[in-house]
């Protein structure tokens, strides 16, 4: 199961200086939009080890993410994005480091009623 990510407030196409060359086979522009990404207590909303699967393809229709840019977080822990298969936007993971360098324990409290703010870049 994955945490839908939502929209937070922005949300446009990247522009010349800032865009990457267009994709083979994709009919849309590179885009990037800012994004929250709560994780809860509930089953399904709490932390995996090996990562928490995170669903962009929500967020104003994403087919792929190229990357995930962690802007801000409440954890006061280091977090590392992991690109899905094909940089399929529904499967990415957002892995969670202690200030140690371990991976979090599976449903750590310390994640829980959390969230990222994240850029997310992607078409």
């Amino acid at each position: 199961m994955a945490i839908v990510a939502t929209l937070n407030t922005t949300f446009s196409h990247l522009n010349d200086d800032r865009s990457l060359s267009v994709k083979a086979n994709s009919q849309s522009r590179e885009r990037m939009a800012v994004v929250d990404i709560a994780i809860g207590s509930a089953v399904g909303d709490k932390y995996a080890t090996n990562g928490i699967v995170v669903d962009f393809s929500v967020v104003r229709k994403f087919s792929k993410v190229y990357s995930c840019d962690i802007v801000h977080s409440t954890l006061g822990r280091v977090c590392t994005y992991i690109p899905a298969t094909a940089n399929a936007a529904a499967t990415g993971k957002i892995k969670i480091w202690d200030t140690d360098g371990n991976e979090l324990a599976n449903e750590s409290v310390l994640t829980q009623n959390k969230t990222l703010r994240v850029i997310i870049r992607g078409i």
